[in-house]
């Protein structure tokens, strides 16, 4: 069985096929350059970490996870890299995780969030504890800020409270690559772009060298720029916790990113303009770009960025004050779909979950149960789009559109049925590498037909 595209809600896709070579999908931002995520690209980690924010390079790998997971006694995981999200593209800046992760029991959804109308991207991190005794999960949140070699090394220019020092209380650090080894790093100038990393309000923070394990080394390691930041979640049985955390990018005080890299440097310290040497080359002055993002940080915390969220998905997040983070009603026993009927699950989208939320509990089980578990087997490949698609019809819904009585419900398909974009394996080896469907089966074809009446779409 596949489940098909979520309109009725689709939730099928293991095999996701990919219409572009590249390790990262990229996706623009408003100072004119571009975040490269690592999502199901191939050759890519898959792991949602930023490669690069643009050509002023102020990452190196950042965002990405990892994981130390003990039980009521044992330590059962230690530096876990989380990848495999199956992190999806839906085409409008929003990363959905349609293959959830699970280490030693403890289920790990991810979602990213892009604006073009920002210089700022979200994280929304959520930890399920699917065993039936507590999990202390330690999570380390980070990677590599700027480059280790070209243009400095990585310094702290300020946290929150104003100083250098990263404390638990602080809810964001600003780094920068000190080019020119200044004894006052927020005065600049940042070789590559400064970042700003938000923490949130609700958890104290530790952190750890990234390069290595973030719980047991202590950051700076050998190379500042390799930074974890440290948050520690305990897990009743079926407790979940999510973590929403905040990137802010810069661009570079030492060169016009139009230039691309590299850029020239020796010894470690730029020493000329990069390639770009047009009539409006712009250079931001030293300093600028740190104080941008480090203001941008501080409205970050004060109000946090929750477009797109559902209640249900805000209402989870530890990381946030509740006078930081306004939570809308959600009630998250709507949100279990074992053994509900349409009927209960159209109650539960009226009032209190969205078809996104029902679709991530079909999901969570498909990784539990069908992937692990008791192994069924019966999914055989997933809609990439079934989250992207689930929130279209939230849209639909939220707009007075709702069709009939299937709407927003997932549904599937036999594996021998048609539907565009998704293979037709038929559940043999033999078609392992048959191309997706190019075109719906009749009984698919005839569906939005159906929706018109009966309320699919």
């Amino acid at each position: 069985m596949r489940i098909w595209k979520a309109g009725l809600v689709a939730v099928v896709a293991a095999a996701v096929s990919i219409a572009h070579v590249s390790a990262v999908t990229r996706v623009s931002s408003s100072d004119g350059q571009f975040w490269d995520i690592q999502d199901t690209s191939p050759w890519s980690q898959d792991s949602g970490g930023i490669a690069t924010g643009g050509r002023s390079n102020p990452f190196n790998g950042f965002g990405y996870l990892k994981m130390q997971v003990r039980g009521s006694r044992d330590l059962l995981a230690d530096n876990v890299y989380v990848r495999g999200f199956g992190l999806h593209h839906d085409g409008h800046g929003r990363f959905d995780s349609i293959t959830p992760v699970v280490v030693e029991g403890v289920l790990v959804w991810r979602s990213i969030t892009t604006w073009p109308d920002t210089s700022y991207l979200r994280y929304l991190d959520a930890f399920v504890n699917t065993a039936n005794e507590v999990r202390t999960v330690k999570v380390a949140w980070g990677g590599a800020v700027v480059a280790y070699a070209d243009g400095g090394k990585a310094a702290v220019a300020v946290t929150a409270d104003g100083d250098r020092l990263i404390e638990p209380g602080d809810s964001f650090v600003t780094m920068m690559q000190n080019a020119t080894d200044t004894k006052d790093p927020r005065a600049g100038p940042s070789g590559h772009g400064p970042s700003a990393h938000v923490t949130g309000t609700g958890l104290p923070i530790a952190t750890g060298n990234m390069y290595g394990n973030p719980f047991t080394e202590k950051w700076p390691g050998f190379d500042p720029a390799h930074i974890g930041y440290v948050f520690t979640l305990r897990l009743p049985a079926g407790g979940t916790a999510s973590l929403m955390t905040f990137v802010v990018k810069g661009r570079s005080e030492t060169y016009d990113p139009r230039g691309g890299y590299p850029i020239p440097f020796k010894d470690a310290l730029i020493t000329g303009q990069a390639p770009y040497a047009g009539a409006d080359a712009n250079i931001p002055k030293a300093g600028s770009e740190i104080a941008a993002v480090t203001e941008q940080a501080r409205h970050l915390v004060a109000q946090p960025d929750t477009r797109g969220l559902t209640a249900l998905e805000l209402s989870r997040v530890v990381n946030w004050h509740k006078d930081n983070l306004h939570w809308p009603p959600a009630d998250p026993a709507a949100a279990i779909v074992f053994e509900k009927d349409v009927t209960a699950l159209q109650a539960a989208m009226t009032s209190a979950v969205t078809s996104a939320d029902i679709i991530r509990a079909y999901l969570a089980r498909i990784a539990l149960y069908d992937k692990r578990g008791p192994t069924f087997r019966s999914i055989l490949s997933l809609n990439p789009r079934a989250i992207a698609d689930a929130r279209d019809r939230d849209a639909d819904r939220a707009a007075g559109r709702v069709r009939g009585p299937f709407h927003g419900v997932p549904i599937g398909l036999k594996d021998n049925i048609d539907a565009e974009g998704l293979p037709t394996r038929c559940n043999s080896q033999s078609r392992a590498n048959a191309p997706n469907a190019g075109a719906d089966a009749e009984i698919v074809a005839a569906m939005p037909d159906l929706n018109s009446v009966y309320g699919f779409g």
